[in-house]
């Protein structure tokens, strides 16, 4: 792989996480509940790259903190809109 993938896939994380603190600070919450599936998506192909042998297994890390970060925003969704 040539040495500047890592650099691009760095600068789409960054400007992921732009889109993602835009909508958080803007209350944007259609995007904040489809960002809970993708999320939940992206450990299970985490999950999947590494038992296909194409990434080790060191990378559900990853997916399992990028997982329990959503479900985190889906209870904190669901407790904001639930009546106290």
């Amino acid at each position: 792989m040539p040495t500047g993938w890592s650099s691009v896939v760095g600068l789409l994380a960054l400007v992921i996480g732009a889109y993602d603190i835009f909508a958080a600070k803007n209350g944007i919450k259609p995007f904040i509940k489809a960002s809970i599936y993708v999320r939940l998506g992206f450990m299970l192909g985490t999950i999947m790259l590494v038992l296909i042998g194409q990434m080790p297994l060191t990378l559900i890390i990853l997916g399992a903190v990028d997982g329990l970060a959503a479900v985190w925003t889906a209870f904190a969704l669901k407790s904001e809109s639930s009546p106290s």
